[in-house]
This record gives structure tokens, C-alpha cells and sequence, in this order.
């Protein structure tokens, strides 16, 4: 016992040093500005990092500029780089490696390289704070010979910086974590034999229970449908529940912390403030000046929340899907990868303030308020899912009533985003994503070491108590599991909630970047979430204080990752994990409500309705906004049953009806309303034809290879036959929305240019109005560099201060390219 408890507390030290080193190595500050010489009295201060220099004004002005060659900087820098990066990937490889190697783990049990492994990964943590410690003491070693050297001139000194002193503190966090780890590994044991505790004598005979007497319309889980994780909270699941004082009190501390960090975040970018600005722009895009480490917290947060960790865990735990069909960290990962590469340069370059400003400039105000439509039940849908994991989660740790917890977390991140809009929410998703990371992964190994989990490496691959968690995938349902790949790595790309980061990057640049970041940071996060989602299915639930019968027949699938945490860990660790989960997937819900208060307040609102509205008046409708949509997400929570699936029916709006006109409206040439009308309706005809489980919308186009099932519900005995659909008609309808704009578009044109039909028809001044108000000429947008948005309202450029300032890089300011006035001044 006391050997695992060491083993923990070693695991625990490397893991500090993890991320101490992962933020020294993000944070610019590893050389500050000495104040000698000529220097004594200035108004600026200069700072140096591996990935940018950074220099802080007195009037609280902080701009950043990231270095733009690897080759032409200077040697040891490149080699600090290297060195440091090399040390992050080691760590996390030895985070992982540990897991698997402690003796408080059943993985691998019957292997006797556990030990081996266990050694391994305390080598490894001590080869990453020796890297760690060689990149800080080299540069420490710079700074001091440079600052004594008399003939370097007093501006171009610098001193050790904050960065170089978490170094220093991280790797021997990670040294001391190994060496304690390598110490206590040294033992060789041979495993029991696996089928001990499987034996029918001592394997107590499962208890009687009655059924719930109210079940609320449970559905049977099956992740081939978008109906996959059937949550419905039975009204006998609170009946002879006592409240959990230290949850509650672990669930209180945490929340205070987000409202805190929000209510903080708002005071100080107000206080600091830029008179004359825009404050709709700052609530919206965050005065376009949010950085890389900021940034890339928010961006990562954007996904990571509610919905991601429960849904991942839950898919990895169904006996029918497994880690085969959990595609939701892959799918989401490579869709920032790709809205990286294509998608966040043209929107950051040419100063958009919406997703739907693109749109609206192209086919007008009409059809911009018709793509509105689906945007906002993709963002709500979001929000209601994250509140419905969220809801689950904290009826779990304390027993309170799931109704009661849903509408306090949204009342909390409803407050805290009215009153700091995006600074609010990318502060608060900062704390989110620290809170998920340790705990979860301080939850893992206790809920490992507990004598009801069976060895995860055994089970992954056989059947023991349900069948194996990596799952497979059938040769009949390999298209239906593209189809649902492709609609999470593509619909995930035209989300306001995306959009509306990288819109508030301080340069398209920083916006390409924080999209690999975040594609990084999704599967990182998605790892003990898997790991969750495996030892549930692992578990003998006889033997813990669960019960006997398993979350699968108790519906409960969708609650597996709170479910395992507090039934798998001490209390004191379970609370830590489950109130650090609860607090942080809080935060996610708040970007989704404020991504569709931004798009209804300018692009409804402001750009369709009042286009003479002032500030203050978009700042109301905002706030108004705010308020309604997140009534609306938190009283679908309520009525509305499970968390993958409305995952998946939000992603699939999006990726049907608004993905295939954001790629018309930014890299093809020559579409206009016309076609775009077309190609909406077209999408939507062919996804609605394709039948809906979740909605019980039966198909009335039954695709190839279409089958009917029959669902018999483990209570109630009712008989249900539902169709599944293996032929890929998501993209399909996809692909037919895109072709369908194109098509109609060059028809409408023709038809025009070539007189066969007169120029009075032309009622959406699509094509023979090319100079309208409304619309703009398509050649003119796809020619010119940047654009002129004369029908939408201006971008005023700004420099904010303190808070809001954080991180911000001067190149946006100075080439020009956000800002859509000058490109106004040009083409006037």
C-alpha cells in the first residue's frame, strides 16, 4: 500500500512538472528588460521567449510579435526550442507510459513488463527534467554573461525572466517524480491468475431489483444512430438520496473560482479600456487582440468541454461501439487542422466580425438571415448538450435534483458572459482546461488501482463483463462510420464558436497557429476520457457501491465518467475530479451562447433590421440576447435526453446546410443568391429524406443498404423497429447543397447575361444588379486582396489595454490586414 501511494505521489510530482513545463515553454517571459544604465527610467519594458518578443507599454499596452524565420534566429535559441519541446513530448510519453506501469493499475497485470515500464517512465520523466534544466541553465548562463559583459550596450540587457524560474521549478518536479518512481519500481511480482476473480463461487449473485416505477422515455444506446446515447435521468434515480456535503462544498469551490476568474477578466479589460472604441466589437471579437497562449487555451476549450469528455467516454464504454466509434477527438482534432489551413486566413485577413458577414456581403441580408437559422440550432443544440453532461455530472457528485444543477451552471455562465462577453469567457477557459487536465488525470490512477477493474489491456481485446471496449468496425457499417467521420471533421469547421476565435486572433497568422494548437490540445485531453471510458467497461459493478446492475441496463451510459470517479475513487480524489469537471465543462456553454447573441445582434439585428442602431443599442441586444438564448439551451437540457446525440444533430445542420456556402462564398467564383438558395434547400431536402432516430423521423428515400432493426427495451419489453441507414447520405446531402450552388448559380447567370430572361426577374439583384447596395460584385471580391464590407458596419481599429491586451501583436496594426477601413479608402 505504501509502495502505491509513493507511486502516486511520484506520478503526481511529474505530472506538476508536465505542465510547468509546457507553460514555460508558451510563456514569452524567459528574458525581461534590465532596468540599468539609460534604461533606469523608460516607458517601455522588452521581453524575450523561444516563440516571440514581446514589449509592455505604460500605458498597459502588451504586443507581441512571433518570430518569423527558425532558420535565421540564433543558434541557441533554435537549440532551446528543440530541447524544450523534446522535454514536453517526453513528459507526456512518460505521463502515459506511468499509467500503464504502477502497480495501483490493472493494465497489464499478467505482463511482467509492468515493472520495466513503471522504470521506463520514471527514466522518462527524468529525461525531460534534465532537458528541461539544460535549456533554463543555458539560458540563465546567456543572460548573466551578457548583463556582466561591458561592452554590450545597457538597452540590449536583459534579466532572467519568470519563464526561466518555472523551468527550474518543473524539471525538478519531473526529476524528483522519477527517481522517486524508479525506486519504488524495483520489484518483480507475478500477476494472479486473471480468472481468480471471476470464479461463479466467489462472485456473489446479483441482487433483485424492481424497475423504476416512472421511466421517462428512455431510448435503447446505439452509436449507429444520432439517437446513440439514450440519457433520460429515471425519476427513481434521486429517490433515498443524501446530499454529499464535501461534493457540494468541492462544487461551490470551483464554481466560485470561474465566477471569479470571469467576473475578474470583465472588471479589468472595462477598467482598462480604450476610449472611443467599439464595445459590440470587444464583446464579440475580443478587440481582436487575443494571443497565442490565451488564445490557444480558449481555442482547445472550444471543443474540450461537457459534450467532448462524457461523450468520449461514454462512446468508448457502450458494448456496440467502443473506441472504434468514439471518432468525436480524431474528427474534431483534424477539423481544426483543416479550418487551420484553409478556413482562418481569408476570415482573419479580410476583418470579418461574424461567421455570417461573408455570407451576407455575397448573397445579402435575406440569405445571410436564412443561414442564420441553422447556425443558431447548431450553437444552441451545443449549448443544451454541454448543460445536459454538465446536469448529469452534478447529480452524480452531490445527489441534487439534475433540474436544480442545470439551471444554476447556466445562471453562472450566463452572469459572468454578460458582463465581460469574450474576455470572460477565453479567462474562464483557461481555468477550464487546468481543471479538466488534473482532474482526470489525477482520478485515473486511483480508479485503476481498485480491486473491481480488471486489467484494461485484457479487456480491450476480450470479453470478460461486456464485450471488448476497442470495439470494431463492421465491413457493412464502414460507410456509415465515414459519413459520420466526415461530418465531424468537416461540420465542425463553420461554427460561430469557432469563428469567433479566430476572428479575435491578433493576425491571421496567430490564427492558423491557435487552430493547430487547439487540434493538439483535443487530443491530449480526449486521453483520460478514453481511459475513463475503458475502465467502466473493465468494471465488475457487483463489487463496488454502484450496485450490481451495470450503467448500460440502468440507462445510465452517458453518465459513465462521473459514475467511475465516484464509485471507483476515495472521496477525497473523486470530489477533487468531479467538482474540477463540473466547474470547467461550465465554461463551455458560454461560447456557444454568445457565438449565437453575436450572430443575432449584428447580423439580424444590425445589418437586416436597424442598420442606424448605435453601440450602446447592440451592446442591449446582446445582453438581451444572451439571456434568452441561454434560456432556451438550458430548457432543452431539461427536456431533451442525450449528449451524443445532440452532438451529433447540431454538427449535422451545420455540416449539411453551412459548410458546402462557406466554401462557395470564400474559394469559388461566380456563385450568387440564387444558387445559394438552391443549394440550401437542395441539403435539406436530401439530410431530412435520410430519416432522423433521434427526432423518430422515419426516411422516406430509403439509400442503399438500408436496413430495419428491431430494438426491444430491457424494462418495458417494448418492441421498436428502426431504420439504419449505412449508405453515407450525409455528405451526400453535402456534396448535393454544394453542386447545387455552383449549378444554379452559373444557370442564373447565363440566363441573365445571355437576355433569355429580362432583367427585371433578377428580384434578389444577384446578377444583373451587380452594383447594388445589397450585393456586391462576385469578380470584385474574388480579385481584390481585401474587400470592402460598405453594406455592414466598419471595424474601428483599437489598441486595448491591461487584460484585454494580454499577449497581442502589433503585425495586425501595422500591415493593414484586419481592419476594413483602409481597404474602404482603397477602392473609394
Amino acid at each position: 500500500m505504501i509502495k502505491m501511494k509513493t507511486q502516486m505521489f511520484a506520478f503526481l510530482l511529474g505530472l506538476l512538472g508536465l505542465l510547468g513545463t509546457v507553460i514555460a515553454t508558451l510563456l514569452p517571459h524567459w528574458r525581461r528588460g534590465a532596468y540599468v544604465g539609460s534604461n533606469i527610467i523608460t516607458a517601455t519594458r522588452h521581453m524575450k521567449g523561444l516563440w516571440m518578443e514581446c514589449v509592455w507599454q505604460s500605458t498597459g499596452v502588451f504586443q507581441c510579435q512571433m518570430h518569423r524565420s527558425l532558420l535565421a534566429l540564433p543558434m541557441d535559441l533554435q537549440a532551446a526550442r528543440a530541447l524544450m519541446v523534446i522535454s514536453c513530448v517526453m513528459s507526456l510519453l512518460a505521463a502515459v507510459t506511468a499509467t500503464v506501469g504502477m502497480d495501483c493499475t490493472r493494465i497489464a497485470v499478467h505482463s511482467w513488463n509492468k515493472t520495466t515500464l513503471a522504470i521506463g517512465a520514471g527514466v522518462a520523466f527524468i529525461l525531460a527534467g534534465l532537458l528541461c534544466l539544460v535549456t533554463v541553465s543555458w539560458t540563465t548562463d546567456s543572460v548573466v554573461r551578457d548583463f556582466r559583459n561591458p561592452i554590450v550596450p545597457s538597452s540590449l540587457k536583459y534579466e532572467i525572466g519568470p519563464a526561466v524560474f518555472l523551468g527550474f521549478v518543473s524539471s525538478i518536479l519531473s526529476i524528483v517524480g522519477g527517481v522517486v518512481l524508479c525506486l519504488f519500481c524495483n520489484e518483480s511480482r507475478l500477476p494472479p491468475p486473471y480468472n481468480t476473480r471471476q470464479t461463479p463461487a466467489v462472485r456473489p449473485a446479483p441482487q433483485l431489483r424492481q424497475p423504476p416505477a416512472v421511466f421517462n422515455k428512455n431510448c435503447a444506446p446505439s452509436c449507429f444512430s444520432a439517437a446513440s446515447n439514450g440519457y433520460k435521468i429515471n425519476s427513481s434515480f434521486s429517490q433515498d438520496m443524501a446530499i454529499h456535503v464535501e461534493g457540494l462544498v468541492a462544487i461551490v469551490i470551483f464554481y466560485v473560482l470561474i465566477l471569479i476568474v470571469g467576473i475578474w477578466a470583465a472588471w479589468k479589460n472595462k477598467k482598462a479600456g480604450v476610449q472611443g472604441a467599439d464595445q459590440s466589437e470587444t464583446i464579440m471579437v475580443g478587440g481582436r487582440d487575443i494571443g497565442l497562449f490565451v488564445g490557444g487555451f480558449t481555442m482547445t476549450a472550444t471543443w474540450v468541454g461537457g459534450g467532448y469528455i462524457n461523450g468520449t467516454a461514454e462512446n468508448v464504454y457502450l458494448p456496440d461501439c467502443g473506441l472504434a466509434w468514439a471518432q468525436a477527438p480524431f474528427g474534431y482534432a483534424l477539423s481544426l487542422v483543416v479550418g487551420g489551413l484553409f478556413f482562418a486566413k481569408p476570415m482573419r485577413t479580410k476583418g470579418y466580425v461574424t461567421m455570417l458577414d461573408p455570407f451576407q456581403q455575397m448573397y445579402g441580408k435575406r440569405m445571410g438571415g436564412l443561414l442564420f437559422i441553422p447556425a443558431l440550432m447548431g450553437e444552441i443544440f451545443w449549448s443544451a448538450a454541454i448543460l445536459s453532461a454538465l446536469g448529469a455530472t452534478l447529480s452524480v457528485i452531490v445527489d441534487i435534483n439534475i433540474n436544480m444543477s442545470v439551471v444554476i451552471s447556466a445562471l453562472i455562465a450566463v452572469f459572468y458572459t454578460l458582463l465581460g462577453g469574450l474576455y470572460s469567457v477565453a479567462y474562464t477557459d483557461v481555468v477550464q482546461l487546468f481543471c479538466i487536465f488534473l482532474g482526470l488525470w489525477v482520478s485515473i490512477p486511483f480508479a485503476l488501482s481498485n480491486p473491481a477493474v480488471s486489467d484494461i489491456a485484457v479487456t480491450a481485446v476480450n470479453k470478460v463483463y461486456q464485450k471488448p471496449w476497442l470495439g470494431k468496425i463492421m465491413l457493412s457499417d464502414i460507410w456509415m462510420w465515414i459519413d459520420n467521420f466526415c461530418l465531424l471533421m468537416l461540420g465542425g469547421i463553420p461554427w460561430q464558436v469557432y469563428f469567433q476565435r479566430v476572428l479575435s486572433a491578433s493576425s491571421a497568422t496567430y490564427a492558423q497557429v491557435l487552430s493547430f494548437l487547439a487540434a493538439f490540445g483535443c487530443l491530449v485531453m480526449a486521453m483520460p476520457s478514453v481511459l475513463i471510458g475503458a475502465i467502466g467497461a473493465s468494471t465488475d459493478w457487483n463489487q463496488t457501491t454502484y450496485g450490481s446492475i451495470p450503467p448500460t441496463e440502468k440507462e445510465e451510459s452517458d453518465m459513465i465518467l462521473p459514475i467511475v470517479l465516484q464509485h471507483l475513487c476515495p472521496p477525497y480524489i473523486s470530489f477533487f475530479g468531479l467538482g474540477a469537471v463540473s466547474a470547467a465543462v461550465m465554461s463551455s456553454a458560454d461560447s456557444s451562447i454568445l457565438s449565437a447573441s453575436s450572430m443575432f445582434a449584428r447580423n439580424i439585428y444590425q445589418l437586416a433590421f436597424r442598420q442606424s442602431a448605435s453601440d450602446r443599442e447592440i451592446v442591449w441586444v446582446m445582453r438581451v440576447t444572451i439571456f434568452v438564448f441561454g434560456a432556451l439551451a438550458t430548457a432543452m437540457a431539461l427536456l431533451t435526453g442525450t449528449v451524443y446525440g445532440l452532438w451529433y444533430l447540431s454538427s449535422d445542420l451545420v455540416y449539411v446546410i453551412i459548410f458546402p456556402q462557406l466554401i462557395s462564398v470564400l474559394f469559388v467564383k461566380g456563385t450568387n443568391t440564387y444558387g445559394s438558395v438552391a443549394g440550401y434547400f437542395f441539403g435539406l431536402l436530401l439530410r431530412i429524406s435520410g430519416g432522423e432516430p433521434y427526432l423518430k423521423v422515419p426516411p422516406f428515400i430509403y439509400y442503399p443498404g438500408w436496413t430495419k432493426e428491431k430494438k426491444v427495451h430491457h424494462l418495458t419489453q417494448e418492441i421498436e423497429y428502426v431504420v439504419k441507414q449505412r449508405f453515407p447520405f450525409k455528405t451526400v446531402s453535402m456534396l448535393a447543397s454544394l453542386l447545387a450552388n455552383i449549378a444554379f448559380s452559373y444557370l442564373a447567370k447565363y440566363l441573365f447575361e445571355s437576355g433569355k430572361l429580362l432583367p427585371k426577374y433578377d428580384f434578389m439583384d444577384a446578377v444583373v444588379s451587380k452594383h447594388s447596395k445589397e450585393i456586391m460584385d462576385k469578380t470584385t471580391l474574388m480579385n481584390d486582396e481585401k474587400i470592402t464590407l460598405s453594406d455592414l458596419t466598419p471595424v474601428k481599429r483599437r489598441l486595448s489595454k491591461g487584460v484585454a491586451g494580454t499577449f497581442v501583436n502589433t503585425e495586425v496594426l501595422d500591415n493593414g490586414e484586419t481592419s476594413p477601413d483602409s481597404s474602404n479608402n482603397e477602392n473609394d
